[in-house]
């Protein structure tokens, strides 16, 4: 086989590996009560994380609810209450949207252990987004 045949060979088997369907390494469990404990941390700055507890429940559809309570001892935007959570899940991808109106959310990815990605504030701010799975025992 001549060099440029090979390398054609090479590029069409990884087109077809890049087409194929990336399988997800976590299921995410459905209709079961997940736990997290989070921690909300302004970007760029040294100051002690905002901290909670999330409850969360996926359905069939992909759709989440549950309920944040902030635990934090410094000021946060939940001062201290408890708020409704809505949002979704397609793959490892996941959005939570903290209260009614839906100005404060959560975008990233979730693993077995853990949601990682980025937190929006009501000003548009943008904080880390860690969340650490807890268990029942």
């Amino acid at each position: 086989m001549s060099v440029s045949r090979f390398g054609i060979l090479v590029s069409a088997l990884l087109l077809v590996a890049g087409l194929a369907p990336a399988a997800s390494a976590y299921a995410v469990p459905r209709n079961q009560q997940l736990m997290y404990a989070v921690e909300i941390t302004q970007r760029f700055k040294m100051s002690a994380p905002w901290t909670g507890d999330l409850a969360i429940t996926v359905n069939d559809e992909g759709i989440v609810s549950g309920q944040y309570r902030s635990n934090s001892i410094r000021p946060d935007p939940f001062n201290g209450k408890t708020v409704h959570v809505s949002g979704g899940l397609s793959g490892d991808f996941i959005r939570i949207s903290f209260g009614t109106m839906g100005r404060v959310s959560a975008k990233g990815t979730i693993a077995e252990d853990k949601i990682s990605g980025t937190f929006y504030d009501a000003n548009n701010k943008t904080y880390d987004f860690v969340a650490l799975r807890v268990t029942r025992e």
